[in-house]
């Protein structure tokens, strides 16, 4: 895709899921976990700061997203790590904390920090928890 449509266009989608109320995420979430597949393929093949940058944030509304849907609070963290991995959220968010950029590496960290600071129990299990957001806040990820 075009460098100049994308990037606009996963900005504004991150804009659009700050605003999430009134929608039946449950119906939405195939849509969800196709534009995960998009940023997963248009992160791998760029190397345009913003519009890796614009990844970052699109990811973590994306994923904050999926993650608030009532069936994901219920299911086992065995299940949602698996979702996580299966759907390239993992994929995603390492390729963006290790990039060669570290606005962008930066950026990401932050934007993990917070997604697991809201569901990363959920995700995770509260045993990993601790050692994960330690190792995401003593990381000094303009350096990596």
């Amino acid at each position: 895709m075009n460098e100049k449509f994308i990037t606009p266009l996963f900005n504004t989608l991150s804009y659009f899921l700050t605003f999430q109320g009134g929608f039946n995420h449950e119906k939405l979430l195939g849509k969800l976990e196709n534009f995960l597949d998009v940023i997963w393929r248009e992160t791998k093949k760029t190397k345009f700061p913003a519009k890796l940058a614009a990844a970052a944030g699109l990811t973590s509304g994306l994923l904050s997203t999926i993650f608030s849907i009532e069936r994901f609070q219920k299911n086992t963290t065995f299940d949602n790590f698996y979702y996580l991995k299966q759907k390239n959220g993992l994929n995603i968010i390492q390729h963006l904390q290790i990039h060669e950029f570290p606005s962008v590496s930066k950026l990401m960290s932050e934007k993990f920090y917070n997604f697991l600071s809201i569901y990363g129990g959920n995700v995770f299990g509260d045993d990993k928890l601790d050692r994960i957001e330690e190792f995401v806040t003593a990381t000094n990820w303009l350096v990596v």
